[in-house]
């Protein structure tokens, strides 16, 4: 129940509300239950644990990574940030599956020993796409659908094996190059990433 000493907040994130002591208005705040990161201003923004009990701030008041203060927190949920530290593994590893796909644009896609292209020259740079919608999730901290990130990411799986399966060239072989490969393996990475990155946002909550 709020009192004089205390403040209603509610996180941006999961909209979950709660209390906390008011001299926590304006620091930096951390919900323990989806994670969200934010700043408790006058627009006041808080979270409350699993059991919806109150809890003390000092438990639950985790400091931002670039302190943003003074940034509404709604407009703080909309931005991207990279937070390696407090990833967990599934974040980890979709965005070094995205980092390593986009690389590879970079890498010979097709090699036929007397000529050879990139992925970009290729135009593979829209197999990207399947990456795009976990990656974004990821940066802004926010929860993942598993049934889009799970479509998103077999989708540009299944994109760079057909694209592999076609460069069967007569009297040559596959002439599929590192690039291709190297996206094929981001992709099944990121697959992986996307399972276990659901399943610890689950966890917390």
């Amino acid at each position: 129940m709020t009192t004089e000493n205390t403040i209603k907040v509610s996180c941006p994130g999961c909209k979950a509300t709660g209390n906390t002591a008011a001299s926590f208005a304006g620091r930096s705040l951390k919900c323990p239950k989806c994670g969200t990161a934010f700043i408790a201003g006058e627009e006041i923004m808080f979270f409350e644990a699993a059991d919806t009990n109150d809890i003390p701030a000092e438990e639950t008041s985790h400091p931002i990574s670039d302190e943003r203060v003074g940034i509404p927190p709604q407009l703080q949920n909309n931005t991207f940030s990279i937070n390696w530290a407090e990833w967990p593994m599934g974040g980890r590893m979709i965005f070094i599956a995205t980092s390593l796909a986009i690389l590879s644009m970079f890498f010979k896609w097709v090699d036929m020993g007397f000529i050879s292209f990139n992925g970009l020259s290729q135009a593979t740079f829209f197999f990207l796409g399947g990456f795009a919608y976990p990656c974004m999730i990821l940066l802004k901290g926010q929860q993942m659908d598993r049934t889009w990130g799970l479509v998103s990411s077999i989708g540009a799986t299944v994109a760079v094996l057909i694209y592999i399966a076609s460069k069967n060239v007569r009297f040559i072989g596959n002439v599929s190059a590192i690039g291709a490969h190297l996206f094929l393996l981001c992709s099944i990475t990121l697959i992986i990433g996307v399972i276990l990155y659901q399943q610890n946002y689950q966890q917390k909550r």
